[in-house]
């Protein structure tokens, strides 16, 4: 029942393994983005999205390698690449991390917030699906920066397509 013409989609570029792109959707009456080329992407791809209006945040959405013993290079890079957009902008950064808030460069995040911390701590996890909500681990997030934002609702779902968690 959703009129489509009443949002913009944004992807990043295709990546290899047969990964999905990063999909970004705003609604055009809340939106005013860009995209912007991004030349250093995670590895399963990046949509970063610059706010016409400077009172906005900027929105970035990701998806980093797993932390799997081929791959664990360039999970290692995909945080950092994290805490890099953390430093330079004002922005909400979204998407599939890979990472709970104490791996590698996520424990750092100083100015930023998770806002599933806003849940209690037995409904936070988003991945795997075919568990408990109580045991399942939180490694998809909506970081926002802190003091700037109140969170006044946020819930996870589960979507059968997927084996994470919809938050």
């Amino acid at each position: 029942g959703l009129d489509f013409d009443r949002y913009e989609v944004f992807l990043s570029h295709k990546t290899g393994g047969g990964i999905a792109p990063v999909t970004v959707i705003t609604k055009k009456d809340f939106s005013g983005y860009r995209m912007v080329k991004e030349d250093n992407m995670t590895s399963f791809g990046t949509v970063v999205l610059q706010a016409e209006d400077k009172a906005k945040p900027d929105i970035v959405g990701l998806h980093t390698a797993p932390p799997l013993p081929a791959l664990m290079n360039d999970w290692e890079r995909d945080l950092v690449l994290i805490a890099r957009y953390i430093s330079k902008q004002y922005a909400i950064i979204i998407g599939d991390f890979n990472a709970t808030m104490r791996h590698g460069t996520m424990n750092e995040l100083g100015t930023y917030e998770d806002a599933l911390s806003y849940l209690p701590k037995f409904s936070r996890g988003t991945w795997h699906t075919q568990l408990p909500s109580y045991f399942r681990t939180t490694i998809d997030h909506v970081l926002i920066p802190k003091d700037k934002y109140v969170v006044q609702a946020i819930q996870t779902m589960d979507f059968n397509a997927s084996d994470h968690a919809c938050v």
